[in-house]
């Protein structure tokens, strides 16, 4: 819903700005925020799958002409709401498609490569089950030597009890 939100204020206000860059008076009618609200519906309708820039591009086009179509639907008195645009509008309008597509094409491969990275990262965690470090192969503490009193033991070993040997 976010990412279809801001495609659908990036559409509105650079179409405002193309519009107004072609020559156009931009006037804030209910049938321009109608417009807005039908955008930002389409828009977020469309966010949840990644698109390429030639979907980007026609989804732009589409809200450039339809906001444009509204923006001059309400002219007042003496303006040429209903005339044929000439070619700067035209070349403002399209402008704004391809700087919005451009702008919203770079974003979407920066958020699902952010969103891939992220993921891996995680199950590369959930994943990584480190074994225990194998016993090293060094050489045993060594003992301190413990003096062994000499006068607890007999000089002579233990005499052999029992009958004689032969």
């Amino acid at each position: 819903m976010l990412r279809g939100g801001f495609l659908a204020c990036l559409c509105l206000v650079v179409s405002l700005l193309g519009h107004a860059a072609g020559g156009g008076a931009v006037h804030v009618t209910a049938g321009l925020l109608a417009g807005g609200l039908v955008v930002a519906g389409s828009c977020i309708a469309v966010a949840g799958a990644q698109r390429g820039f030639v979907g980007i591009l026609v989804a732009t086009t589409a809200a450039q002409l339809l906001l444009h179509l509204l923006a001059g639907a309400e002219a007042h008195h003496g303006h040429a709401g209903a005339a044929p645009s000439g070619p700067g509008m035209i070349t403002a309008h399209v402008l704004a498609s391809l700087v919005v597509s451009a702008i919203v094409a770079d974003g979407e491969r920066l958020v699902w490569t952010l969103c891939a990275l992220v993921t891996t990262r995680r199950l590369r965690a959930l994943l990584d089950v480190t074994a225990p470090a194998p016993p090293t192969a060094s050489a045993p503490a060594a003992v301190a030597a413990v003096p062994i009193p000499t006068h607890a033991f007999p000089r002579q070993g233990a005499t052999w009890r029992g009958p004689p040997r032969s």
